[in-house]
């Protein structure tokens, strides 16, 4: 998993994110990010007419990488 800690994630912190906060876990665009969702790679969830992304699903998409890196 990732470095929590750093994040100020632990203890209460937000297990939601919305678009900026997702971009600074993964430096990517907002349409890069958007297109990960959409490809189901990164999962979100609508409250309301709101949608975030899962901090869960950030983190299995990061140690996703790292295994197809190994991989190769």
């Amino acid at each position: 998993m990732l470095d929590i800690e750093s994040l100020a994630m632990r203890n209460g912190g937000p297990l939601l994110l919305d678009t900026d906060e997702a971009q600074k876990l993964v430096p990517v665009s907002r349409t890069t990010l958007w297109q990960l969702a959409t490809d189901g790679k990164i999962r979100t969830v609508h409250i309301g007419r709101r949608r975030f992304f899962t901090y869960e699903s950030i983190c299995a998409f990061v140690e996703n990488l790292g295994e197809a890196a190994a991989d190769d």
